[in-house]
């Protein structure tokens, strides 16, 4: 003879109601995420950056921020350019060194594309004494190869490092 297994009137109104509880819970967590703002991963506001000065680079898929500097100025006025479109500060001093640009969420490293070593490892330093995420900022000229872009991103791949290109207007 199969055994009956009966269940408390009580027990079945509280399964009811816990089980009530996490659907209705769930669905204002899911209509909350529909109705909220998207994350842009942009620091600055929105009307800081246009299209001309963001974009990818079509075969690599990598941002590219048009800077409004000239291609033989120092890494000092990228810096500046960058820390500008972004929102951000430059030469904030960290232990053992000072971040080129700091925003809210980045430590960014600035360099030219023959420095990109030298990003990825002081990028991975800042990151780490300044609680940021990892970020280097390469700058290509128009006489620069860009050949060694994908090995410059699967580097900063593999360590975690956001990759950004910077090019004059």
């Amino acid at each position: 003879m199969p055994t009956q297994v009966t269940i408390h009137p009580t027990a079945k109104i509280a399964l009811v109601a816990v089980l009530t509880s996490v659907f209705v819970g769930g669905g204002i967590v899911r209509l909350k995420r529909l109705l909220s703002p998207k994350e842009t991963h942009l620091e600055a506001p929105a009307s800081a950056l246009t299209v001309t000065q963001v974009r990818t680079l079509n075969e690599y898929l990598l941002p590219v921020i048009d800077l409004p500097v000239s291609a033989d100025a120092p890494e000092s006025h990228w810096s500046e350019a960058l820390a500008a479109v972004l929102g951000g500060q430059t030469e904030v001093a960290t232990q053992y060194g000072r971040v080129d640009v700091m925003t809210d969420r980045f430590a960014i490293e600035v360099d030219r594309l023959a420095k990109w070593h030298e990003a990825i490892g002081q990028a991975s330093h800042y990151s780490h004494t300044s609680n940021k995420r990892a970020a280097a900022a390469i700058i290509i000229l128009p006489t620069d190869s860009l050949e060694k872009i994908p090995l410059i991103e699967e580097t900063c791949l593999s360590k975690g490092i956001k990759l950004i290109l910077l090019q004059t207007k």
